[in-house]
């Protein structure tokens, strides 16, 4: 009798407990942040160009572009390339590296100043190099984007992005690794109502190992929440699919 009243009790705290989580979850207030970048009538497109391709994208295009970014030890933001996966090329390790001594393997963004404007950019910063948030921001300020108006900041490192943010807090953020396990881990449990998320914008391709990542359920609490969503990088041939999720845009990889 003693085990099946301790089931019982057990079972109890624990209903108790998940319900209290999920309507302390429902309960919170979210306000809609209005911005400049989410201001368009339509999906909004976004290139990917191999490395090899960069370079024309950004000076001979006016497309709004996804664009892998490092900083070097020498404190410089270089465009970096990816390899044929489109995984990133750690072996280079180009946050302890003089520019100099990488700079046959990457393109130094302050090269193309002038042409990040009149257009909206995805910075995905591949690296979490030492003081990577002030390097980063300082970058910014530099290249004239301190408004923040048309450039979105993603990593896969939720204390650089957190840092970053502290600094730029007017800025859009999409969701770091960590929050993308977070999301679904608390999805998985049925209380994706208490997640917390910092980002602003979700960024994940249509396939959560082999599994579709944007759900029904995932997409009503990110409504419920205000926050938007790209699609990408995706190859251009599941480009008429990740449309029917209505998306703010789609990162087409090359």
């Amino acid at each position: 009798m003693r085990v099946i009243a301790a089931i019982i009790i057990s079972f109890f705290v624990t209903t108790v407990v998940f319900y209290t989580v999920k309507f302390w979850g429902l309960s919170q207030p979210y306000a809609d942040y209005k911005h400049p970048f989410y201001e368009t009538t339509e999906v909004l497109i976004f290139k990917k160009p191999s490395f090899a391709n960069i370079d024309h994208a950004l000076t001979a295009t006016t497309d709004n572009l996804y664009i892998d970014i490092a900083n070097t030890k020498d404190q410089r933001m270089v465009i970096i390339p990816t390899n044929n996966d489109q995984s990133m090329d750690h072996t280079k390790d180009i946050r302890n590296k003089l520019y100099a001594e990488v700079e046959k393997d990457v393109l130094p963004l302050d090269k193309y100043k002038d042409h990040l404007h009149g257009r909206r950019i995805i910075f995905n910063i591949n690296e979490n190099a030492i003081a990577g948030h002030l390097i980063f921001t300082d970058n910014v300020k530099s290249l004239g984007l301190e408004k923040g108006d048309n450039i979105l900041i993603t990593t896969p490192y939720e204390t650089l992005s957190k840092t970053i943010k502290e600094l730029i807090p007017t800025f859009l953020f999409g969701t770091s690794q960590p929050e993308i396990l977070k999301l679904k881990a608390m999805e998985s449990l049925h209380l994706i109502e208490a997640a917390t998320m910092r980002a602003d914008v979700v960024i994940y391709p249509l396939k959560y190992y082999k599994q579709p990542f944007y759900t029904e359920k995932l997409q009503f609490e990110l409504k419920r929440r205000f926050k938007r969503i790209i699609v990408g990088p995706i190859p251009a041939s599941e480009v008429e699919e990740a449309k029917k999720l209505n998306p703010l845009g789609i990162v087409i990889q090359e």
